[in-house]
This record gives structure tokens, C-alpha cells and sequence, in this order.
């Protein structure tokens, strides 16, 4: 459904009438109390406040998009080009929604387009993913974890137009149990979409491309990923998949026997210029499907050894992958990794200190308080491994590229003014702000960025209501924006 185009401006902040409750807010309600509470309705009434349109801080300005779900830490996906920002998200609603918004004349208006399906609320693996084909037509999927395909696409370059209609892809039995929906794109142009299939520990990867005249295939029949183990189930966990220099994709994976976090294993490397012939790192020719027993491993990590599925890939001055990844050290603590093929074999090493261990184990999505950004190479001399945690903060760790030995460390600068981290949304004492770049039309990192506050993840269920909190249960929209560098 069309929502339309809405113009910008400042609200006074006047408490004004909620919207009619929706079937989920007053089931929640009677979980919680069995009616209405005063506070539920005061808050639900700032729910519906419009926080404004455009603000200036230092080095951006802030333009507003729309209000959003703020149940869990769900990523909304989006990117910038020729003065217009694209994100998909979903609204208070919880509707996945689509957004073309002007960064350039802040006081435009916004198109938005609903798309036929509504969010859950509490699951943090339904991401939205948006993407442009080498047409510039949209592209968008999310709302799904282990459930039937949901995709759209638009019908002219650039424009909304046909995102309010649900549309199949190949139409094969792999799409009915989706999770994990994401585009790439390959060298010689065409769209690539790639996904999971299956549950955690038992699912595998499939690719599908999208050919000329319009059409999407199987990129190769059968599975990209594999999802069995000997006689065992298993699924991977791929990083990001990332293109170095040359055109060649460099991906890590995990391999995962059950739901539960504690039986990943075996952390492993393949590489590949088209996603269908695959290599190791020292150019052994692989067949699909990669398998855990087939494929080049990078640390040979056993089931409880504390390793997460949270692995970013970096490339080095030479295309050489540099693997960010967190396993337990030898005295049972957290610590953050390096890895890089070396003359035939696997380079490997501590580089960070952390204090404590954080217990990996559980099902659903547990909290961020262990991450990665893509280690980089400057210069010749020097490695920067880019972690955070959950005591240590933002960390920029110097590495010498030869012998990965610590040069220094120190705390990351924020990529964002401290303001931005501050939360602004009532209600949500116990949320956190949430900052990711969008991308350009390629899927290469921009400079601009969304913002929007949230609670945290609880393991992808409701959070316990509270009525002196009663925001844990309903929590309050908020407002979300781009970030636009000045």
C-alpha cells in the first residue's frame, strides 16, 4: 500500500490522541495487567509525537525519515545515490516500509511505500536488505527467519512504484524457509541474492542471480553452503562477503550444530570470483556444496571453546583476507583474534587483553557485547584491528603486518558525534542508539548513516512488563534519520 508523500517540519510538542491500538499493543497490554493503564496511555500518546524534521550537529545533519519500531535491535537496510537516501525499515506500525528521502534539500518531502508484510516485533534476525540492480531497479527483502521469501521490486529505475506487491524469485522449495536475505553484487554486473535455507543447525545456502530480460535463476543447482557433517546436521554462519582489489570474494564461516551458540565450531576460509568456482587461500580448487570437511580451516575451534559467529573479513595490502574473529584464550576469557593465510598455512594471533568471560551459550540473538569492523592495512608497516567490547569500549589495536605483534592500542574515535549516542526517545532508559552506514549503489560503504533507538535484543522474545516501565513491553517509537556529513 502506498502510504504517500509527507512533508517535514517542526511539531510542537502538544501531547496529542494516540492512534487506535492495534491488535499486538493490546495483547500485550492484557499479558501484562488485563487493561489499559494510565502510564500505557500516556505513553502510547508520545508514541505519536513527530520529533521534527531536519537538526544540525556537528559535522551532519540529522533528516528525518519516519517513526520505527523500537522492540528489539533489528538492522534496517538501505543506501545513498545522487542525493537521495533509500532505506527499508519498519515503521510503528512494524509494516516493512520503504523510504526515498532527499538528503540533499532537507525540507522535501518523503515517499514511502508499505510493503504487505508486518514484522513480529521481537526477532533481531529479521533484517531489511535493499539493493539497485545494474538498471538502477530496487530490490528489497527482510522480515524473515525461517520463513517464506518476502521480496519486491520496483518497476522503474529509482522509483517506489511496485514495492506494495510481494513478488516470488525462482519460485523453488529452498525459498519457502528463508533466513539471512543478501544481495551482492558480482563483477560482470548481474544482481546476486544469497540466503539460508533451513534452521540454525541444520540449513543450507542457496544463490540465486538476476538475469536479463528480468528474471531471477539458481545461480548453480544445489547448495552453496552445505548442511551436513558427516552423518550430522550443521549450518554455516558466514561473515561478511567481502571483494578485495582484484574482483575476488573472500568469506569466513562457522559452522553451528544446533540452535544453541555453544556448538560452533570450525572456523573456516573459501574465496571465489564468481560465488561459483571456489578456492582455497592457497588456490586448491573446492566443490560446492563447501562443507566443513571440504573446505580450508582457518582455527580448528571445537564446539564450547567460546567462538562467535559475529566474523568480519578485511583484506591486506597483498588481497590476503585479515579474519577478525572472538574464541575463549587459554584461561577461559573473551578475546578478540587475527587471521591470515601465510606461506601455506593459517597466521594466527591474540591481540587483544579483555578481562572476563562472557558465557557463550543460548539460543536467539544474544547481546552485541562483542563486535568487529573490518581490519585494514596502512601502509606498509602497520595492521588496524577495529573491536568493541563490552568493558575495553572502541578499540583501534596497531598491528606490525608481519608478525600481527601489538604497537599500540588505544580507543576508537566514534565515527559520529557523542550527541547521536545520547537516547532521546521516552521511555527507552534501558535502549540503545543505533548507528549503521548505509551503502552506495554497489554495496561499498558511504559516508552517510541511519540513527534510530531501540531496545536490546532479549534473546528474540517480548521483553517482561513492568507497569513502572511500561515501555519494556510497548515500547515507544522512534524517530529514525539519516545521518548527512557536512
Amino acid at each position: 500500500m502506498i502510504i504517500g508523500k509527507k512533508r517535514r517540519g517542526t511539531v510542537r510538542p502538544l501531547l496529542i490522541l494516540p492512534p487506535p491500538l492495534d491488535i499486538f499493543r493490546v495483547a500485550s497490554l492484557e499479558v501484562c495487567f488485563g487493561k489499559l493503564t494510565l502510564m500505557a496511555f500516556v505513553l502510547l500518546c508520545l508514541s505519536a509525537i513527530n520529533s521534527g524534521a531536519a537538526s544540525k550537529h556537528s559535522g551532519f545533519v540529522e533528516v528525518g525519515v519516519d517513526r520505527v519500531w523500537s522492540g528489539t535491535t533489528v538492522r534496517f537496510g538501505g543506501l545513498v545515490h545522487e542525493g537521495y537516501a533509500y532505506v527499508a525499515y519498519y515503521d510503528a506500525e512494524r509494516w516493512l516500509t520503504v523510504a526515498k528521502v532527499n538528503v540533499e534539500v532537507v525540507d522535501s518531502p518523503v515517499e514511502k511505500v508499505r510493503l504487505p508484510t508486518r514484522f513480529g516485533g521481537w526477532d533481531a534476525h529479521n533484517s531489511t536488505v535493499l539493493t539497485v540492480d545494474a538498471e538502477g531497479i530496487i530490490h528489497i527483502s527482510g522480515n524473515l527467519h525461517g520463513g517464506g521469501l518476502v521480496y519486491a521490486r520496483g518497476l522503474k529505475p529509482w522509483s517506489l512504484a511496485g514495492l506494495d506487491e510481494l513478488r516470488q524469485m525462482t519460485g523453488r522449495s529452498e525459498e519457502q524457509s528463508v533466513t539471512y536475505p543478501t544481495f551482492l553484487h558480482l563483477a560482470d554486473g548481474r544482481l546476486a541474492f544469497i540466503f539460508r535455507s533451513g534452521r540454525s543447525g541444520d540449513g543450507g545456502w542457496y544463490a540465486n542471480v538476476w538475469e536479463s530480460p528480468g528474471v531471477w535463476q539458481p545461480l548453480f543447482k544445489g547448495a552453496l553452503f552445505g548442511n551436513t557433517w558427516f552423518a550430522q546436521s550443521t549450518s554455516a554462519y558466514p561473515s561478511n562477503f567481502k571483494r578485495d582489489a582484484d574482483g575476488i570474494w573472500h568469506v569466513a564461516l562457522v559452522w553451528r550444530m544446533n540452535p544453541d551458540v555453544s556448538t560452533n565450531q570450525r572456523l573456516s576460509y573459501a574465496r571465489s570470483r564468481d560465488l561459483i568456482k571456489w578456492t582455497t587461500s592457497s588456490g586448491k580448487a573446492l566443490s560446492v556444496p563447501l562443507s566443513p570437511t571440504n573446505i580450508d580451516v582457518v582455527d580448528d575451534i571445537k564446539m564450547g571453546q567460546g567462538l562467535l559467529n559475529n566474523v568480519v573479513v578485511g583484506i591486506d595490502a597483498q588481497n590476503r583476507p585479515l579474519i577478525s574473529y572472538s574464541r575463549y584464550d587459554a584461561r577461559g576469557h573473551n578475546q578478540g583474534y587475527l587471521a591470515r593465510p601465510n606461506d601455506g598455512d593459517w597466521q594466527r594471533a591474540v591481540v587483544t587483553d579483555w578481562q572476563g568471560k562472557w558465557k557463550i551459550e543460548g539460543k536467539g540473538t544474544l547481546p552485541g557485547n562483542i563486535g568487529f569492523d573490518s581490519a585494514v592495512q596502512r601502509e606498509t608497516c602497520c595492521i588496524l584491528f577495529y573491536a568493541t567490547q563490552w568493558r575495553a569500549g572502541r578499540q583501534a589495536i596497531k598491528l606490525d603486518a608481519r608478525s600481527f605483534e601489538v604497537i599500540q592500542r588505544e580507543q576508537r574515535p566514534d565515527i559520529v558525534p557523542s550527541s547521536f549516542r545520547e537516547l532521546r526517545t521516552f521511555g527507552l532508559s534501558k535502549g540503545v542508539s543505533r548507528i549503521f552506514p548505509l551503502s552506495d549503489r554497489w554495496g561499498n560503504e558511504s559516508a552517510f548513516s541511519l540513527r534510530w533507538e531501540s531496545l536490546r535484543s532479549n534473546a528474540d522474545q517480548p521483553h517482561a512488563c513492568a507497569e513502572a516501565v511500561m515501555s519494556s513491553c510497548i515500547p515507544q517509537a522512534s524517530e529514525l534519520t539519516v545521518l548527512v556529513p557536512r
